[in-house]
Formats: C-alpha cells, sequence, structure tokens
C-alpha cells in the first residue's frame, strides 16, 4: 500500500462509482440478517467520509488511520488495510502511475552497474 497515494485530481462520477464498488467489496457487510440494513447504511457513511478525506487531498494513510479509529463492525483494521491497499492502488492508475508497485520504492541507483570490479 502507498500511504502517501492521494488524488491529483478530482475524481469522475464514472471513477467514484467504480471505486465505491471497489471499496464496498473491502468492507465486512453481512448480505442478510437482522444487522444487515444497519451495515449497508454504516457502509455507505463510511465510504461518504473516505471520498471527502480524498476529495480535500488527504493521502491514502490518513485515511486508513480514521478508518480504523472509527472502530466500527462493518471495518474493522483488516478492512481498514484492505480499503486502503484498493485506494491506493485505484489512485495510482488514476494519477496515471499504475504500474508502481505496492512495495517500498527500490533504489534504482546503488551505484552497482552490474560489472564485474577489478581487484
Amino acid at each position: 500500500m502507498d500511504e502517501d497515494a492521494s488524488a491529483s485530481r478530482k475524481l469522475s462520477d464514472d471513477e467514484t462509482s467504480s471505486l465505491r464498488s471497489i471499496l464496498l467489496r473491502q468492507l465486512s457487510v453481512p448480505s442478510s440478517g437482522p444487522e444487515a440494513a444497519q451495515a449497508e447504511e454504516d457502509a455507505s457513511d463510511l465510504l461518504d467520509y473516505a471520498f471527502a478525506m480524498v476529495a480535500n487531498g488527504k493521502n491514502v494513510g490518513y485515511v486508513v488511520q480514521e478508518l480504523k479509529s472509527m472502530d466500527m463492525d462493518v471495518c474493522d483494521a483488516p478492512s481498514a488495510d484492505s480499503v486502503g491497499r484498493a485506494l491506493s492502488k485505484f489512485l495510482r492508475k488514476v494519477n496515471g502511475e499504475d504500474d508502481v508497485p505496492d512495495g517500498p520504492p527500490e533504489n534504482k541507483d546503488d551505484g552497482d552497474d552490474g560489472e564485474a570490479k577489478a581487484a
């Protein structure tokens, strides 16, 4: 997850709809039962808040910490981390950085050009 990723521009309606669908799948929302209706409402409120943070230029790390601090049944810590990974991947793609790996950046210039050194 790229915790520093943020939206470089306002998301289009299509992008917002697509991202909402992706993020909803990261949450723990039961499809039936007595808690389903409340869980769907909680998930919708939580995603509205996440989108507001993104629109206000907050980075993925900030969004994830906020979601974790809300301590909601639909978004426990592992779910918040999943939301962060999905959000990071989506924002990198939107920002034209979709070829960036999920891990930390590697140091491309380590001083070793691969040639054998004379002793």
